[in-house]
């Protein structure tokens, strides 16, 4: 059951991201080579906010368990 659910997982993960890519590529690309700053400052802050939010549940479990 695990093996079937995540390669069906995957499989609609890459399917999802290659329409994407078909679709918005050249203009995704293009947005993002003209906002260098914004882009990386907004992806700076998120992988921030995910290791603060990470920290903060495995802090909690560690106390629980």
């Amino acid at each position: 059951v695990f093996v079937a659910a995540l390669v069906a997982g995957r499989g609609f993960r890459y399917t999802a991201e290659g329409f994407l890519a078909v679709r918005y590529g050249e203009e995704a690309a293009r947005y993002i080579s003209e906002n260098k700053l914004l882009f990386a400052a907004v992806m700076g802050l998120f992988i921030l906010a995910s290791y603060f939010v990470s920290r903060l549940i495995m802090g909690k479990s560690r106390a629980e368990g």
